[in-house]
């Protein structure tokens, strides 16, 4: 919410290509984690914490392992009802 998304697009358009993809995807990604990103860290924090997450450290899982099974789970759920209803507002601007 607080980036401000004209800049950063003209800057990516700027130095990496001009493809209207990569600038629509910049533009969906940063709506999509904008407005939620305090949600998303406070969700990783309590988790973090959780005993499951202490054990996976015990046997040894690496940092990967632990974001792909145990975090982003997570998070899913409330990034696909997101997803839902931010694309076709997308569409329509």
């Amino acid at each position: 919410m607080i980036l401000p998304v004209l800049p950063i697009l003209i800057m990516i358009g700027t130095f990496y290509s001009r493809s209207i993809w990569l600038i629509l995807g910049v533009v969906i990604v940063l709506n999509i984690f904008g407005a939620q990103i305090k949600t998303y860290r406070a969700v990783f924090i309590q988790v973090k914490d959780a005993p499951y997450i202490e054990a996976a450290r015990a046997y040894g899982a690496g940092n990967w392992r632990i974001i792909l099974l145990y975090l982003a789970p997570r998070v899913v759920p409330m990034l696909v009802p997101q997803l839902v209803v931010l694309i076709p507002q997308l569409c329509l601007s």
